[in-house]
């Protein structure tokens, strides 16, 4: 009867020691655009309501 050995672990291949694929580089670089644009946007929309309100105040103190 033979017993089966097992092999150390020093000679199972690892992936992670190669590094990253193309495709996971690419996936990450698309994660961050879409969330750089989402920021972009939610930016314009606040910088514009801030302005409008900074006027609105201006037109209140001049006309007291």
């Amino acid at each position: 009867m033979q017993v089966a050995r097992r092999r150390p672990l020093s000679r199972i291949k690892t992936t992670s020691s190669r590094g990253f694929t193309i495709v996971e580089l690419l996936v990450v670089i698309v994660v961050i655009a879409i969330l750089a644009a989402i920021t972009i946007v939610a930016y314009r929309g606040i910088s514009q309501r801030a302005i409008v309100a900074s006027l609105s105040s201006d037109l209140d103190n001049a006309s007291k």
